[in-house]
């Protein structure tokens, strides 16, 4: 496609929405980014921040903010996290789970910081028009019209609830499944460590067995913590009503009295409690139109992917677009390519909350991750697990799943074989490593 002289319409100036109109920009191309929010909203850190402090940005994402000559802008502002830090119980002892080689990190990054870059970015840009204040009308049914007479092309980035997936819906174009969780979660700012050793520079989970406490690390020191959890029940995001039970769930449940980390004083009335939602949707294309983004491929938030897959659409879409079709070829052509790897992350995601709740204190997963790490760190060339896949290499997101259960399933057998760590060091076991690395290639 062409993207030079054309005018496109951006529905939605978050990170995803903002992402794809300076590339089109870059392109050659005219946009117009509709926002309902107004530019405070992106320029201005808020004193309250009520949604996903914090963010984690991998490879993915940083790939697309490379594209876009933003990487650089963004890295300083990052906190590496090398890996997990559990905390399986009040009174044991944490343990460090790395998250691949040393070198190897996915980053803590503020929501806000993001955001600000980005409308930077777009208020800098010549041929960029950002709508603020402007909110379309979703019971209008002549919207969709409006668009096509003044716009080469429409792509809606406007989140979960997207108003244009909702109206070509409606009007039979698009077909959604709104997936709710059986569990919600709450912002829990916490102040902790300072962050100075790679095992601090972490993910850090507290996994209880219905529930579990995370915290990213803040740039600034602080912690943006979350706790998943279902409503009801004891420890249930219904069942905490005021501050002082808020303090004490936390703490007794998940922090325990001798924690480095603690509860800031934020109120209990700033930190609603909210249902986790997930959506699949099909097609995300019609003529003009295309859904990008959380309005596609909402997924939960368990392996820090969302908006990695969000500015990967992008990517992904600056490959298709050289073959220089018409926009309803390339939007048809990108949704072919794309689907199969919004359904497999969609899949990843939820599997990812057993693995952070129960995995992390499970002893077979446990013993599993012990010899992960020990196939990276004595075949690094050579062996790539399923979280290594995902978020340190560019293998789309259906055939990281597909080899990486097939590289747990091959590991197993191994296992089973070889169950104590200490033997595989032993000749035998190595040369039983050696075989199941084929097998991995040969497949």
């Amino acid at each position: 496609m062409s993207i030079a002289g054309k005018n496109f319409a951006v529905i939605g100036a978050g990170i995803v929405g903002s992402a794809l109109a300076l590339w089109l920009n870059s392109e050659g191309a005219m946009v117009s980014v509709y926002e309902r929010r107004n530019a405070q909203a992106f320029l201005k850190k808020p004193k309250i921040q009520k949604r996903n402090i914090n963010l984690a940005l991998s490879h993915r994402g940083l790939k697309s903010l490379n594209l876009l000559k933003l990487k650089d802008k963004i890295m300083p502002v990052c906190c590496p996290m090398y890996g997990r830090r559990i905390y399986p119980s009040v009174e044991g002892p944490a343990f460090f789970q790395p998250y691949g080689l040393p070198h190897q990190a996915i980053y803590s990054v503020s929501r806000f910081d993001l955001n600000l870059m980005l409308h930077s970015a777009l208020e800098a840009a010549n041929s960029i028009k950002v709508l603020y204040n402007n909110t379309l009308n979703a019971e209008d049914r002549g919207l969709l019209v409006k668009l096509e007479n003044q716009f080469d092309g429409i792509f809606w980035c406007d989140g979960i609830h997207s108003i244009g997936r909702n109206i070509l819906e409606g009007l039979g174009y698009v077909t959604t499944t709104v997936d709710k969780a059986s569990y919600g979660y709450r912002e829990v700012p916490l102040n902790g460590p300072l962050i100075r050793s790679k095992e601090a520079q972490a993910l850090h989970i507290w996994p209880r067995d219905k529930s579990m406490l995370i915290a990213l690390p803040q740039a600034e020191g602080h912690y943006a913590g979350t706790l998943f959890a279902p409503f009801v029940g004891s420890g249930g995001l219904d069942s905490t009503t005021n501050q002082e039970d808020f303090q004490h769930t936390i703490q007794s449940i998940y922090l325990g009295k001798d924690s480095p980390f603690s509860l800031t004083d934020t109120p209990l009335i700033n930190l609603p409690a909210s249902w986790l939602k997930s959506v699949n949707v099909g097609p995300w294309n019609y003529g003009k139109h295309l859904l990008l983004g959380d309005a596609a491929h909402a997924i939960l938030p368990f392996y820090g992917q969302g908006m990695n897959a969000g500015l990967e659409d992008v990517y992904v879409l600056s490959e298709i677009a050289t073959d220089n079709k018409s926009p309803d070829e390339i939007f048809s052509a990108f949704y072919a390519r794309r689907k199969i790897d919004g359904d497999a992350i969609k899949t990843l995601a939820e599997r990812n909350y057993w693995n952070m709740k129960n995995g992390t204190v499970n002893k077979e997963q446990l013993l599993y991750k012990k010899f992960e790490q020990f196939l990276l760190t004595r075949f690094p060339n050579e062996f790539k697990g399923q979280y290594q896949r995902v978020s340190f290499g560019d293998e789309p997101y259906h055939k990281a799943l597909d080899n990486g259960d097939r590289v747990f399933a091959k590991c197993q057998v191994f296992l089973r074989n070889f169950s104590r760590p200490e033997d595989w060091v032993a000749p035998e076991a190595i040369t039983a490593c050696k075989s199941l690395l084929t097998s991995f290639h040969a497949d």
